[in-house]
């Protein structure tokens, strides 16, 4: 406990020296030049002492703004120790030209080098205890029910019915209140446990829906990550999940990012046709956002391509983005795949891929994702909805 105590002080101690006001460090490296300066006169002149100690404003300078910092203090320190400091204070002779430049030259690129490096070592360590303490704190977080699902419905966008939902991680923080995904997303799906979790949850919750509703061609849709497809045992995890719930292997939909794919095509294809294989659902989220070409799509177990929200938003006649949308869709044709539609909120913007022959979408337009509790109460009323307005279960 004590060597874990002495590294978190010493992490936060390297933190508050890259964090902390910057007007104090400015403050800081002035003086520190001053004080060589004057240290340099004190002790006789540069001819007198070799006045390294200009390095320490310079580091300093380095590991807290970077080039942008290191740069500055060097030129500083070049002047003070160089053309402004005699070679021997009591004679009041100065110093040789190729001296003073020399010592400046080492400034400029070791002292600059040095700083640099270190800041960027500083901030590795930094950036990698931060995401420990972080995947800690989810882990607790698991732990004592903080973390929470949310779903939003995916919905039949000629009449509005809900046709299935797609689930979406919330942390319920004890201070900081309800945290969208945006906030903590990356370091959750680095937790080996984190995908079971949403799968168990997911399971037990919308198999509960289908057997009180009676929901019929229902799908829920669940994110999984590049981690999760470089485990091998993903296909016989998803199995065990499911099989103690109402929620069958087809009523699961699994969306993989295109950049989490081409990270290793060739093991991500085996793991999504396994998982196929055993009946769940597979889907491409983002499409046309990330590094896949149409080859690598091709080469994947694909059930279902989505439309990533950014050219939903975008939507208009005649603009790159509805050209883009209709070629995604056209895509899915041709892939004999289904097609949902992101981002979803304006009735023009439905209109937009209905007309390009997209049948199901999800975004604010019909609901946001809502909390299991009032999802369910959505899907048990009892009237289906018009177009553009609060969606209803098939």
């Amino acid at each position: 406990m004590a060597e874990h105590s002495s590294d978190r002080q010493s992490t936060r101690a390297l933190g508050t020296l890259l964090d902390h006001h910057a007007a104090v460090s400015i403050g800081l490296v002035a003086g520190l030049l001053v004080a060589s300066f004057l240290l340099t006169l004190a002790l006789g002149g540069a001819h007198r002492v070799a006045p390294h100690w200009f390095y320490a404003p310079i580091l300093l300078a380095g590991i807290r703004f970077g080039l942008a910092g290191a740069f500055p203090a060097a030129a500083a320190a070049t002047l003070l120790a160089g053309p402004l400091t005699p070679g021997n204070v009591e004679e009041g002779t100065p110093q040789d030209l190729s001296d003073w430049l020399v010592r400046g030259l080492f400034f400029l690129v070791i002292g600059v080098a040095v700083s640099v490096a270190i800041r960027q070592g500083l901030q590795v360590v930094l950036t990698d205890h931060r995401a420990r303490r972080r995947r800690a704190e989810l882990r607790r977080a698991l732990a004592h029910g903080e973390v929470e699902l949310h779903y939003q419905p995916i919905v039949d966008l000629d009449d509005g019915r809900i046709v299935g939902a797609e689930a979406l991680v919330r942390w319920r923080h004890p201070t900081k209140g309800l945290l969208a995904p945006v906030e903590f997303i990356d370091d959750f799906e680095q937790l080996d446990e984190s995908t079971d979790w949403v799968i168990g949850q997911v399971a037990e919750t919308v198999g509960g829906w289908k057997e009180r509703l009676s929901l019929d061609r229902f799908h829920v849709a669940v994110n999984i990550s590049g981690h999760d497809l470089g485990r091998g045992s993903l296909p016989e995890r998803v199995e065990a999940l499911l099989a103690p719930t109402a929620l069958a292997p087809s009523d699961l939909c699994l969306e993989v990012t295109e950049s989490a794919v081409v990270q290793d095509l060739d093991e991500a294809a085996a793991t999504l046709a396994a998982l196929r294989l055993a009946g769940t659902t597979i889907a491409i989220d983002d499409l046309g956002t990330g590094h896949a070409t149409l080859a690598y799509v091709q080469r994947l177990p694909v059930d279902i391509v989505k439309i990533d929200k950014t050219f939903t938003a975008e939507l208009r006649p005649g603009s790159p983005s509805e050209a883009i949308v209709a070629a995604l869709i056209g895509l899915s044709r041709q892939l004999d795949v289904g097609c949902i539609a992101e981002g979803i909120e304006t009735e023009d913007q439905r209109a937009a891929v209905v007309r390009h022959g997209c049948r199901q979408g999800q975004g604010f337009l019909f609901s946001p994702a809502v909390p299991a509790d009032q999802f369910e109460r959505m899907l048990a009323a009892p009237h289906p909805a018009a177009p553009g307005q609060p969606p209803r279960a098939r």
